[in-house]
C-alpha cells in the first residue's frame, strides 16, 4: 500500500523552495547531523538504517534511545532535536496533540508476544498463565514503555492481577528481555522481532496480544531546525528498498512506504510526497 505522506504548506514550502538532493553540507561548511529520539526496541534496525543513510546522503545521526514515553518527557525538556521515533500509536497522538511534532510517517508493524526461555520450560500457553502463581514475570513500565502500555491495554480489567504478579517492571522493553535472557524471570511481554536478539529466547503468540499490534512511526520534531533532512531520513527508513529492507533483515515488519528518491515529487491529488 502507498504510504506517501500528507503535509501542510509549510513543508511545501520546505520541499519545493530549499530542497536540496542529498545536500552534503550546512552553510557553515559542516557536515549535517541529525538528533533522533528512538525507541529502544527498534535500536538495532534503525542503527543500521542510520548507517545506510550516512553512506547515501553524507548525514550523521546521533540517537538518544529510551523509552517512547520517557522519550517524550526529554523533548519536552530539551526542546531540541530532529526527529521522534516511537513503537506505538499512543505516544505519536500523544506528541501530535501537543504540538511536539509535525509531520509522522509509519515505518513498522510490531506484535507483542510473551517471551520464555527456549523449548518454553514452564509451559506457559496463554495470557491467563502470566497471573500464575510460579511464574516470574517481567513487564515494562506503561508510564515509559510502548510495549508496557500495550501489555497494559490487552490485559484489560485483568490488569491489577497480571500487575500484583509482576516480579520486574523495568522502565525499556530490552532491560526486560535481557532480564528473561540472564534467567531472572520466566516470561516477559517485548515485541517480536526482540526474541531473535537475546540469546534463547522464543516467542509465545496469544490473540490477547496478536489482536494489539502497533505502528513504529518518524516524526519530524517542530523543534527542529531542518525539518527537510528529518522528513528525508523518514521516508529512506521506510522506502522498500532501505529501510524495509533493514528491517526485514532483522525480523522487522516492515510498513512499505514509496520507493527512496532523493528528489520528491509533489502528488497533487492529495497533497503527498512520493519519490519519483
Amino acid at each position: 500500500m502507498s504510504t506517501a505522506l500528507r503535509i501542510g504548506p509549510l513543508c511545501l514550502l520546505v520541499f519545493f523552495f530549499g530542497y536540496v538532493s542529498c545536500q552534503k553540507h550546512n552553510p557553515d561548511g559542516e557536515p549535517p547531523s541529525l538528533t533522533i529520539y528512538c525507541a529502544v526496541g527498534l535500536r538495532k534496525p534503525l542503527e543500521n538504517v542510520a548507517a545506510a543513510y550516512t553512506r547515501e546522503c553524507g548525514t550523521s545521526v546521533v540517537f538518544q534511545f529510551g523509552g517512547s514515553g520517557a522519550l517524550l518527557s526529554q523533548i519536552r525538556v530539551a526542546k531540541q532535536g530532529d526527529l521522534y521515533i516511537a513503537a506505538d500509536d499512543a505516544s505519536i497522538a500523544n506528541a501530535r496533540t501537543n504540538q511536539i511534532i509535525q509531520e509522522s510517517l509509519a515505518f513498522a508493524s510490531l506484535t507483542p508476544v510473551i517471551a520464555v526461555k527456549h523449548g518454553n520450560p514452564k509451559a506457559v500457553k496463554s495470557f491467563a498463565d502470566l497471573s500464575r502463581s510460579d511464574l516470574k514475570v517481567a513487564i515494562a513500565n506503561p508510564e515509559t514503555a510502548s510495549i508496557g502500555k500495550t501489555t497494559r491495554v490487552a490485559a484489560g480489567q485483568h490488569w491489577n492481577d497480571l500487575a500484583h504478579n509482576v516480579k520486574m517492571m523495568k522502565p525499556t522493553v530490552t532491560e526486560i528481555a535481557a532480564d528473561l535472557a540472564l534467567g531472572a524471570v520466566d516470561a516477559a511481554v517485548i515485541w517480536a522481532p526482540l526474541t531473535a536478539q537475546f540469546s534463547g529466547l522464543e516467542a509465545i503468540h496469544v490473540p490477547e496480544l496478536d489482536s494489539h499490534k502497533e505502528c513504529a512511526s518518524a516524526a519530524v520534531l517542530t523543534v527542529s531546525k531542518q525539518p527537510r533532512e528529518a522528513l528525508k531520513f523518514a521516508r529512506f527508513l521506510a522506502a522498500p528498498e532501505h529501510g524495509g529492507a533493514l528491517l526485514t533483515a532483522v525480523g522487522f515488519d516492515p510498513i512499505p512506504g514509496d520507493p527512496w528518491s532523493q528528489t520528491p515529487t509533489l502528488m497533487r491529488h492529495h497533497a503527498g510526497i512520493k519519490g519519483n
